[in-house]
């Protein structure tokens, strides 16, 4: 009778195991038409950023001849996403559906890189099912739908840079994690959050030589070679950054962290507030290098990974509500890393859209920035609470 029962619980592991082995990407795919349904029933939906950047930035260079244009458009965001927007200006259909429907092709290129992560995690054909609801998990996250599909913002396109670095450390191909690493940061100035997490990375595992690193300035040159080509002064391509920093000189803007506790003084909170970020990132990285038994590997990366975007987000003045974006995607990795610990994620994918509403559709945020302030300590508290265990919950198998 025992042998009976056996086999049947076999026979029904079997099943299970060919069917998402046969029938997953089909989900995935069914799942990706259902949820583009979605995003397409927002995409007439326009906001500030899109009534006074996005569209008039496209609508320069659609008037002053696609690529050329690049030399004279008043922009503050990087070259890379002005090619973009030049691509888009030669090709039929409204700029707003362009702009999103680039914002929704990143999206399904980032639930990919977490099908992929995911799967090396869970190799075993019978955990196949694991890496499908890990896609299917990231692309349904409110946040990522209000993110790009409402909001038409282009955070996903950074992001999914940084799961594509996040997955070659995993992996062990440096070279290329450290050119996904370029691409991120010639996207987004926000993607220098993760900067603690790779010198931590390095220093741990010293499996690379840190003329690694020398792959980032290289890449935002020759990303920015082509803009010079057509014009625009170098001052302005290499110095987008920098007139980023403290363009909107507010202590915090529509987010939670620390500093909804404090007078809105940037002038007095900027320095401070980098000095006291740079003194926790040193001390957790002491503490991570003291610890012999820590060992990284692709089941706690995404938490040194969190953590490091995490205590940016929460330490630093002058962050908005998207700043933490990336956390919140990196978060579906965590999950699934360690399900027993679904309660952080939650956290994180609780606080972000909250901070959404007053953008989006001018809602008060249902939970309090302070609150939500609290929250994100609590999370990043978890999360090294976790850590310092140093044992993994669940077996990578």
């Amino acid at each position: 009778m025992h042998s009976l029962r056996q086999s049947k619980t076999t026979a029904t592991l079997d099943t299970n195991t060919n069917f998402w082995a046969r029938y997953g990407w089909l989900v995935m795919f069914i799942a990706t038409l259902v949820g583009l349904y979605l995003r397409n029933t927002q995409r007439g939906f326009e906001t500030y950023d899109m009534i006074y950047d996005f569209t008039p930035w496209y609508k320069h260079l659609r008037d002053n001849g696609g690529f050329a244009g690049i030399a004279t458009i008043k922009s503050d965001y990087p070259v890379t996403y002005l090619y973009i927007l030049a691509f888009l200006s030669y090709l039929p259909a409204s700029a707003i559906a362009k702009i999103k429907t680039v914002t929704a092709l990143f999206e399904i290129f980032a639930g990919i890189i977490i099908y992929y992560y995911v799967k090396n995690l869970f190799p075993k054909p019978e955990k196949r099912h694991l890496a499908v609801l890990a896609y299917l998990c990231f692309y349904f996250l409110p946040s990522v739908i209000l993110n790009g599909a409402v909001w038409g913002q282009v955070d996903i396109i950074y992001t999914c840079f940084l799961l594509i670095c996040l997955y070659f450390l995993a992996t062990e191909k440096f070279t290329l994690a450290f050119v996904a690493y370029g691409f991120a940061f010639a996207f987004k100035l926000q993607a220098i959050f993760f900067l603690p997490f790779l010198g931590m990375h390095f220093l741990k595992t010293r499996k690379y030589s840190l003329t690694q690193f020398l792959w980032i300035p290289l890449i935002l040159v020759l990303t920015s070679l082509p803009a010079i080509f057509f014009g625009r002064p170098a001052k302005e391509v290499f110095g987008v950054y920098l007139g980023q920093i403290g363009s909107y000189p507010r202590t915090v803007f529509n987010f939670g962290n620390i500093y909804n506790f404090f007078p809105d003084n940037y002038a007095l909170y900027a320095i401070p507030g980098v000095i006291l970020t740079l003194l926790l990132l040193f001390v957790g990285l002491f503490f991570i290098l003291r610890n012999r038994k820590l060992v990284l590997n692709p089941l706690n990366l995404p938490d040194f990974a969190l953590l490091s975007i995490l205590i940016c987000a929460s330490f630093l003045p002058g962050m908005h509500e998207r700043y933490m974006f990336a956390a919140v995607v990196i978060a579906v990795l965590y999950l699934f890393a360690h399900p027993r610990q679904f309660y952080i994620p939650l956290i994180l994918w609780l606080i972000e859209p909250n901070a959404y509403l007053i953008v989006l559709w001018g809602i008060r945020p249902p939970i309090d920035y302070r609150i939500s302030a609290l929250l994100l300590l609590l999370a990043i508290g978890l999360i090294i609470f976790n850590l310092h265990k140093s044992r993994p919950l669940i077996a990578v198998n």
